[in-house]
């Protein structure tokens, strides 16, 4: 599982890439991969590993073209340059759908929840702080979201390194 990936993990952080990890935490029914499979990626498309067995679709939605485009994401399945309501109308989502916003911009992620909080998506994740998170539970409250559609959304999104300062 991790000696797969291990080899590039190496190279790319003697190249000072940065890298994003995925684990597979918990499975159910016939599962491609067991728990424990990994997954490495940089930002600029390199991958090792699988937490799939060939089965996971991803898409990156950001209206932005100096941020969504191939350059940046050689490998990805969908690539939507538009705002998150007309972009999620492109999208299947279905209940094997997970989503994570890995946006900071309330202008983005505000919308995209408010479809996905009324979705039947599996997950539904947001990366941010506490702070950053109670705010955005503010504004979707204040917007007409309901407490129990709120409870699906999982925050802060990612591994808890038990960090208190932004430099850890």
């Amino acid at each position: 599982m991790m000696r797969d990936i291990l080899t590039d993990l190496q190279c790319w952080l003697e190249e000072d890439r940065s890298i994003a990890l995925a684990t597979v935490i918990q499975t159910w029914g016939s599962s491609p991969r067991a728990v424990g499979s990994k997954m490495a990626f940089t930002p600029d498309g390199k991958v090792a590993g699988s937490v799939s067995g060939g089965c996971v679709e991803n898409a990156v939605i950001d209206p932005h073209k100096a941020w969504a485009n191939k350059e940046r994401f050689p490998h990805v399945d969908q690539l939507i340059q538009a705002w998150p309501d007309e972009a999620f109308e492109q999208i299947n989502v279905t209940q094997s759908t997970a989503i994570a916003m890995l946006t900071h911009d309330p202008k983005l992620d505000d919308i995209a929840l408010k479809f996905a909080l009324s979705s039947p998506a599996f997950y539904l994740g947001a990366l941010g702080s506490k702070g950053t998170n109670a705010k955005r539970r503010g504004r979707l409250l204040n917007d007409g979201v309901s407490e129990s559609r709120l409870s699906r959304l999982h925050t802060p999104i990612g591994l808890d390194i038990e960090t208190t300062t932004l430099q850890e």
